[in-house]
């Protein structure tokens, strides 16, 4: 996790979970157009750890978060270049620079499944804990860029931890983390 190597950037031609596309449309009888990304719906899970008194996050490397921070940094090629040179790359960030703490979440992807179904499979693959479905309580919706979120919240106790482990399930946990309401909260 402390280190990112061999990175190269080249043009995402096709991709399952976004799709750049562009929009064309007169208002107020003037034509323009809007360039938009076309993604999948997602869910987000807040847990709070009954036995324990914490909330579980999950401690994720974010790509997306990587490339961009290091762009802040002036370490990415400009943006008008298109060719797929990644000998243009020099020393980048350590791989730090793209952890992210955040709700367990998954996008909506799997056909025939309830939100909450989805959700439940989430917290299994990146927190290992195997919550009924019955307790996942949708506390909110919201839009972002045109997505469509749902949040929800589950109560657990550290009985239902699964045998699986994150580690073991997911492809880009990190590691589950305790957050609670003591005055030292460190992450």
């Amino acid at each position: 996790m402390d280190e990112v190597e061999d990175v190269e950037i080249g043009p995402c031609l096709n991709s399952r979970y976004l799709r750049l596309q562009r929009v064309h449309f007169t208002q107020n009888g003037a034509r323009k157009y809007w360039d938009f990304m076309k993604t999948h719906d997602s869910v987000s899970i807040l847990i709070f750890n009954t036995t324990r008194e914490c909330f579980i996050l999950v401690k994720q490397f974010r790509p997306a978060v990587y490339m961009c921070e290091c762009a802040r940094q002036g370490m990415l090629p400009d943006d008008e270049t298109t060719a797929d040179d990644s000998s243009q790359l020099g020393k980048l960030l350590p791989a730090s620079a793209g952890i992210t703490y955040e709700l367990c979440s998954g996008i909506v992807d799997k056909p025939g499944l309830s939100l909450q179904q989805i959700a439940k499979e989430e917290v299994l693959e990146e927190c290992g804990y195997d919550v009924p479905v019955e307790s996942l309580q949708k506390i909110t919706s919201y839009s972002f860029f045109g997505l469509s979120l749902k949040c929800f919240s589950t109560l657990l106790a550290v009985a239902l931890k699964s045998s699986l482990c994150c580690c073991q399930t997911s492809l880009d946990a990190t590691g589950v983390i305790t957050l609670t309401s003591s005055p030292d909260r460190r992450i």
